[in-house]
């Protein structure tokens, strides 16, 4: 585990690169493409749900978590989608679409203050 801020757009360009329908990634191997993983994600087994920068990495490639074995230290996705055009990652996770306008929305309200 790291102690340096991973680099979650690494795992997404990664993903967009990748033309395997379904990735295994060892804990290990995942840290040396994003930079390391937090401690969190071997303490707490809710680091790998949720809506967070990690699980948005995944998603923006167009993949889905299907299994974490946390015994194991592995992590399974799979592409959702056979597409990487925008407008069908909306319309496949439309929950996207509402945080994309209210980050959009308190960026006009927070200028300079508002990051991805």
């Amino acid at each position: 585990m790291s102690s340096t801020r991973a680099d979650w757009s690494r795992l997404t360009k990664w993903l967009v690169g990748c033309e395997k329908d379904q990735v295994v990634f060892t804990w290990d191997e995942l840290g040396a493409i994003v930079g390391g993983l937090p401690a969190s994600a071997d303490d707490h087994l809710a680091f790998w749900y949720g809506d967070r920068p990690h699980t948005r990495a995944w998603i923006r490639a167009g993949y889905k978590r299907v299994a974490i074995d946390h015994k194991a230290r592995t992590i399974t996705l799979k592409k959702a989608m056979v597409s990487h055009d925008p407008e069908a990652v909306l319309e496949a996770f439309p929950q996207l679409s509402f945080w994309s306008s209210l980050l959009s929305k308190l960026r006009k309200i927070f200028p300079g203050h508002v990051k991805s």
